[in-house]
């Protein structure tokens, strides 16, 4: 490019992004089935990595059917404790790129942590879910999008990518739709102003407090819940109660909400989130809908 037109900052960065596919909806009670990841330089692809995962439970039919990847097909795929590492060192250089990036952060984060592993410190990642919310308004007439879901962008932007719901596939198309809102922002955005682009404010209420706008940039590490459990040492059987949930019957646990009335819950998980990590779990008197409750906002475990 010319000097009065320049090659955009964004170009000159190596982006990399992943994808993954897992059994579940939810850490703890779901693993990964499959991670991939696809790195960008100088303008095109420039190397892929995917791998299959054998969980350490059979996935349901409902699963199956989402993804497509089986049972028979993972049998003989490698642990995650094997494959993390690989994909560490993938990802060391460059910039992460994911769709619902929290989904995909979160459960890489917390699955490395229970597998002894370090979480690569300075790995960050620009979530394209929360840049095209940003970019994109929201409606039926032109120029607008339906939704901010992956396959809803791919058509919005006339994008040829791999089927839904394959890590290799997602990815790849991740990293096209990046490229496209990229494209709406000023020429010389650094990586800093694309990630403050992204940031939603998340107003006022219970859930959405101006307290849990996260500051500086999205960590990979930040999705972990190793330091949380040293600061609260109830997080630790509650996990474990969430895991039990799995396959077991309900256990009960009482918290202290917000100095309101103990409430009566059925653990499902912690789920890392940059607003504020949440406990899922459902109410004894509901349990048909589960609710959150930010950690911040939890006194602890009172009885089990």
């Amino acid at each position: 490019m010319s000097a009065t037109n320049p090659i955009p900052v964004w170009q000159q960065q190596t982006w990399i992004a992943i994808d993954t596919e897992t059994t579940g909806q939810y850490w703890p009670q779901a693993e990964i089935c499959e991670i991939a990841a696809v790195k960008w330089r100088g303008g095109e692809i420039i190397e892929r990595y995917q791998s299959l995962v054998k969980p350490t439970r059979k996935m349901s039919d409902f699963v199956i059917g989402i993804h497509g990847i089986t049972n028979e097909a993972v049998e003989d795929a490698p642990p995650i404790a094997k494959v993390l590492p690989e994909f560490f060192n993938f990802i060391h250089d460059g910039i992460l790129l994911a769709h619902h990036a929290q989904f995909d952060l979160a459960f890489i984060a917390c699955v490395a942590e229970e597998c002894g592993l370090v979480v690569p410190p300075h790995a960050e990642a620009i979530c394209t879910s929360l840049l095209g919310q940003k970019l994109i308004p929201k409606g039926l007439e032109s120029g607008q999008t339906e939704n901010h879901r992956l396959q809803t962008l791919k058509t919005f932007f006339k994008l040829e990518a791999g089927p839904a719901h394959r890590a290799d596939s997602d990815a790849e198309l991740c990293l096209l739709v990046a490229m496209k809102l990229f494209e709406r922002l000023p020429p010389e955005s650094t990586v800093r102003e694309i990630s403050n682009a992204m940031k939603r404010d998340f107003g006022s209420g219970q859930l959405k407090s101006p307290a849990h706008e996260w500051k500086g940039p999205m960590l990979l590490k930040d999705f972990g819940l190793l330091h949380l459990r040293r600061q609260l040492p109830w997080l630790e059987e509650f996990v474990r109660l969430s895991r039990l949930n799995v396959d077991g019957p309900k256990h009960k646990a009482n918290l202290d909400y917000n100095k309101l009335k103990d409430r009566e819950i059925y653990p499902i998980g912690v789920i890392p989130q940059m607003a504020g990590h949440v406990l899922m779990a459902y109410e004894a008197a509901d349990t048909t809908q589960a609710k959150r409750f930010y950690l911040n906002k939890v006194q602890g475990l009172r009885a089990i």
